[in-house]
């Protein structure tokens, strides 16, 4: 429901804006000629008409406004949907009039009303398929209802209630022009051009379900996006497999943290570039980079993806081990209090190898001990 009101007021973005106001005093000016104008109405009518499905055909793409009006728009080889449009409702018009002595008023107007309220269905059917077949065949324009679903009731409320109004303010069929001929015939014609928005707008949000391409969704950005962050991706391994191959490690290095720092670090590009980098035969910048991943990870309390990352690196490299015996003494922590002892005792692994004189060699031993014991009361023969 949020949605429908951009899709009303679609039409009062300036380009479509300008072509009303325009047109409005095109048309005033014909009015006024007499039958000398009657060449310029026609014109601007049909002009107008091509229009309104650019202006669903926007909002059916998912753009945010529609293009300007241009020769290749209003060229009638190139766009026959307003010419069906009008042919449909014209033969249906006078059908029901030549029936109306057999059939009676009641029944006439009963199958106009029926007809107006399937008009949105054929005009979201011809202008998705451009086929004018199919946008009179009933079953055709059910299954179109039935796609919808509750929208299309929406779809019809959001096009009468603008509709009643602007009849109300126009005085009913063209009244004493109140608000003066332009203005009136400007609001004709932004109801108009909204009521194909709206239905445009539908189509949008079924897109999928109606087999749809839109040039502007959600998921042609992401897909984009993901385009250039492979580019990107790409890039900067060339980048650093170059520095890497010539020697240069410290290079290497800061062009990676710098990236990473571009990208603040965020924990799944710090990811994908240490499982990039663990594909090459030389791991060790690899590794350099988990150890600082871990430590970021570690602050941010975010300690089962820091046992992950250092499972992943213990994988590749049984002598990994992070960069500070302080954050190893939190990952042994963290991995016997989650369970996985064995990633415990295999961080613990040769401690004073790893971290000669430190400090928190108590504190590794003691752990150490404790994951013995445990794996011993589970285990008295071993």
């Amino acid at each position: 429901m949020h949605k429908f009101p951009p899709w009303l007021l679609l039409p009062a973005r300036p380009t479509p804006l300008i072509l009303v106001v325009s047109f409005a005093l095109g048309l005033t000016l014909s009015v006024r000629a007499g039958l000398f104008g009657l060449p310029l109405a026609l014109l601007l009518l049909s002009w107008f008409l091509k229009y309104a499905y650019v202006v669903l055909d926007a909002a059916m793409r998912g753009l945010d406004e529609p293009p300007v009006l241009s020769l290749e728009m209003v060229n009638p080889a190139n766009e026959q949907r307003p010419l069906g449009q009008l042919l449909i409702i014209g033969v249906f018009h006078g059908a029901t009039a030549a029936a109306e002595p057999y059939l009676g008023v009641t029944t006439v107007a009963v199958l106009r009303l029926v007809a107006l309220a399937l008009l949105p269905a054929c005009i979201a059917v011809l202008g998705s398929t451009g086929s004018i077949l199919q946008s009179i065949n009933p079953v055709v324009l059910l299954a179109m209802i039935r796609r919808l679903g509750g929208l299309y009731l929406i779809v019809v409320a959001a096009i009468a209630a603008p509709a009643a109004l602007t009849w109300a303010i126009v005085g009913g069929a063209f009244g004493e022009f109140a608000l003066g001929l332009p203005l009136t015939l400007a609001l004709i014609m932004y109801t108009c051009l909204s009521a194909f928005s709206v239905i445009g707008g539908v189509l949008y949000e079924k897109r999928h379900e109606l087999g749809l391409d839109a040039w502007k969704s959600p998921e042609r950005d992401r897909a984009r996006e993901n385009r250039d962050t492979a580019r990107q991706h790409e890039q900067l391994i060339d980048e650093l497999y170059g520095h890497w191959r010539g020697g240069a490690r410290a290079e290497a290095l800061q062009a990676a943290q710098k990236w990473l720092d571009s990208r603040r670090h965020a924990p799944d590009e710090c990811d994908w570039l240490c499982e990039r980098l663990l594909t090459w035969p030389d791991r060790r910048l690899a590794h350099r980079l988990a150890q600082d991943h871990i430590e970021r990870l570690l602050e941010a309390k975010r300690t089962a993806q820091a046992l992950k990352v250092a499972r992943r690196h213990l994988q590749s490299d049984a002598d990994f081990r992070p960069a500070r015996a302080a954050e190893l003494v939190r990952l042994v922590t963290a991995a016997r209090d989650a369970g996985d002892r064995v990633l415990a005792r295999r961080l613990l692994t040769d401690f004073d190898r790893h971290y000669p004189h430190d400090p928190a060699a108590p504190v590794a031993q003691q752990l150490h001990n404790e994951l013995s014991r445990a794996k011993a009361s589970r285990d008295p023969s071993g």
